[in-house]
């Protein structure tokens, strides 16, 4: 595994892209989806179905965070 990465060059909007598990589910009803808060979201239903490891959900969750604080302290 790894014990440091770096998410300069990520945005929120591409992270689910590096995330072969999440194509199949791409039929979100909100688009751009986070998958994260929306409702009636395609990826968050396959983590609760089991079909996407919980913890791979949870660390892209980590990730986004990361990305999103990132962002704000850039823009500030």
């Amino acid at each position: 595994g790894f014990t440091s990465y770096d998410v300069c060059n990520l945005s929120c909007e591409d992270l689910g892209s590096y995330y072969e598990e999440f194509g199949p589910y791409t039929g979100c009803y909100f688009k751009p989806c986070s998958h994260i808060h929306e409702p009636d979201c395609c990826v968050k239903e396959a983590v609760a179905k089991g079909e996407i490891p919980k913890e791979r959900y949870e660390h892209y969750v980590q990730i986004y965070e990361e990305i999103k604080m990132r962002s704000k302290r850039t823009y500030n």
